[in-house]
């Protein structure tokens, strides 16, 4: 997401904004790496789950009725924007003086923050996700007893012990079976497995092979191509790894309203120029498919 800033800028506005850029552009976010970036339509976003179709299809007799099937809304969650606004102040002083040298440092520590506060929205569903980030059946979204939809079947998308390769293994194998909300197996497979940082050396080790002659072992390693995503803001999480789909088969949604757009303004009680920002967004799970945590 790009800052947007108007072009009737003053020339030390301007470069105000673009510190704010700057710092903005300096932080490097993961939750675009991991969750979908659909666009935004409401402050309150809905989004509904599907089920009620079968994916048993039956054969039938040449000129036979067609067969209906009957798709149907299973539940629904729901994603509210949070609004941000802050500032950054060029003083009278600054501009007598015609030294800006403190606004474009908070501006670019502002847009740094900015970033950072976006991914740890992010970052936040997925700390929580054995606790109060629920999905479209009122489940925390690590749970062993997951609805698949209507059909009264549950299912897992959690194993529990530590980061190894046997379970690992164990979880990519559950990812690959896991049953769609009308009950039939996605056959999908992760993309990413995404860690915390106290299991980088762990997960980068399980994913690839040494393949040096200092190294004796140089056998291929199945599980290497896993994309490995270190996320420092996952630090507090009680869950080890999370395996995770491409964007296309699973629903952990980043919405974003609008921003960071700068505007400039000015405060009448002190008489500072300001560079204000304005912020609304926010992350959620709709749904736990395409996702698998080690626990």
């Amino acid at each position: 997401m790009a800052v947007t800033y108007n072009s009737y800028l003053t020339e030390v506005q301007l470069e105000v904004a673009k510190s704010f850029d700057a710092g903005y552009q300096g932080y490097s976010s993961q939750y675009e790496k991991i969750f979908r970036m659909d666009p935004n339509q409401r402050f309150e976003e809905k989004f509904s789950v599907r089920g009620g179709m079968s994916a048993d299809l039956v054969n039938v007799t040449d000129g036979a009725a067609y067969n209906a099937q009957t798709p149907k809304i299973v539940g629904t969650n729901t994603i509210e924007q949070l609004m941000f606004k802050e500032a950054v102040a060029i003083t009278k002083m600054m501009k007598e003086k015609d030294h800006y040298g403190s606004a474009f440092e908070d501006a670019y520590r502002l847009g740094y923050y900015a970033r950072l506060k976006m991914d740890k929205l992010a970052a936040d569903i997925l700390v929580n996700a054995t606790g109060t980030t629920v999905t479209w059946d009122g489940l925390s979204l690590a749970n062993a007893n997951h609805l698949i939809g209507d059909t009264g079947a549950t299912q897992s998308n959690r194993t529990t012990g530590g980061l190894d390769l046997a379970n690992l293994e164990a979880s990519i194998q559950a990812l690959r079976v896991q049953k769609d909300h009308n009950n039939a197996t996605m056959g999908i497979s992760p993309t990413y497995l995404v860690v915390p940082t106290r299991n980088m050396h762990t997960a980068l080790r399980l994913t690839e092979s040494p393949m040096t002659p200092e190294d004796a072992n140089t056998a291929k390693n199945v599980i290497g191509p896993l994309q490995v995503v270190v996320w420092d803001q996952l630090v507090t999480t009680n869950w080890e790894a999370m395996l995770c789909t491409d964007k296309m088969f699973h629903r952990l949604e980043y919405q974003i309203a609008y921003g960071p757009e700068l505007t400039p303004d000015r405060d009448t009680a002190t008489g500072n120029d300001l560079i204000q920002m304005d912020l609304a967004c926010n992350a959620g799970a709709v749904d736990y498919l395409g996702t698998h945590f080690i626990v």
